[in-house]
């Protein structure tokens, strides 16, 4: 739970990006996370932080463009499909 991950699919979940690490070696962990995509093209992603225990949890946010998801992980894009099982 120290590192928050981050992957995009075009075709309803059938085929994935490489992960992308968006959060690193947070202390506490990163806890609970959700994404909204606000406009097209731009996500907010949200989690708890909780470096002093769970009495003191810090909420967390990030802004992230789909546009540079893409750029970081273009050149780990794979050559063949990779598909998710139900």
């Amino acid at each position: 739970r120290t590192e928050l991950h981050l992957a995009l699919s075009a075709d309803e979940g059938k085929t994935w990006t490489p992960s992308l690490n968006v959060a690193r070696g947070t202390p506490g962990g990163s806890t609970y996370p959700f994404v909204i995509e606000v406009d097209p093209g731009e996500l907010w992603i949200g989690y708890h932080n909780v470096p002093k225990g769970w009495n003191f949890p810090r909420a967390r946010h990030l802004r992230i463009a789909v546009a540079a998801v893409m750029k970081s992980v273009g050149d780990k894009l794979p050559t063949t499909t990779q598909t998710t099982h139900p």
